[in-house]
Order: C-alpha cells, then structure tokens, then sequence
C-alpha cells in the first residue's frame, strides 16, 4: 500500500508535462496566430459590402424601391444621360465596393475576389500544410519564399 494518495515512483505522462513559463508563451503565441488569420477572414467579410444606390445626380428615387429597381433605374438613366449622371451612395462604412464605384452590377467582382481569396486559404493551407509535414517548414518556406 502506497504511504500517500499519490505514488511518486509511478511514470505517468503527467511527471513529464507541466505547465511553465514556455508553455504559457505558446499558447500566446499560437492564440495570436489565429486572431490574425481570423482577422483575414472576417476583413474580406466587410469589405465585400455593397452600397445601396439612393439616387442619380439630382434624382433621388423612392424609397420604397428595392436594390434591383433602384439598380436598374440607375442604369437606364446613366444610358440616357451619357453617363454623366453621378450615383448618390448610401453605406455604412467605405468598402472596396464604395471606394472603387463597384456597385449595382458590379458587385459580381467584388464577391469573385472574395470568393478566390477564400478558395486561395483553403487550398493553400491545404497544399502547404501537407507539404510542410512531408518535408519540413524551413525547406518549403525557403523553396516557396
């Protein structure tokens, strides 16, 4: 029978893990990463955000037009006006969409790049993460840097 409740000549894992100073630094670290790489994520979220187009020059058109109509009524007066009609946006926060003028129907290349940036994630972490476990990190990051 054991003196006390733990016995000190047994081998168990937890003799050789403990909780220090470096492992505290790891997780830091490694919680930083991520809050990164989710940073990434989420910004093309925001900046993929369309602008609602309110009026044309001088014309503001009804509010109880929905995107689509107001969108389209757009267009036919830009056609009309040679376009020389300036769109009145309304948006929450300057996006991509608002500083580069894609809105109506060219949003369609805002959500691409979106959408190729996430493609881009996955399969590079996908690709890179196999070949770091084949080969090592240091040799892929410097073939790949």
């Amino acid at each position: 029978m054991p003196k006390s409740l733990t016995d000190e000549n047994t081998n168990g894992i937890d003799r050789f893990i403990v909780f220090n100073r470096y492992t505290i630094f790891l997780c830091l670290t490694y919680e930083l990463v991520i809050l990164s790489q989710v940073g990434n994520v989420i910004y093309m979220l925001f900046a993929a955000a369309s602008p609602d187009i309110v009026g044309c020059g001088t014309t503001i058109f009804n509010e109880s037009l929905g995107q689509h109509e107001a969108c389209e009524q757009y267009e036919m007066m830009t056609t009309i006006e040679n376009n020389s009609c300036k769109p009145i946006l309304q948006y929450q926060f300057r996006s991509v969409g608002v500083e580069w003028g894609y809105f109506c129907s060219q949003t369609v290349k805002v959500k691409n790049l979106v959408s190729f940036q996430m493609f881009g994630t996955i399969i590079g972490g996908i690709l890179f993460g196999q070949l770091s476990d084949l080969y090592g990190r240091r040799k892929v990051q410097q073939i790949f840097n």
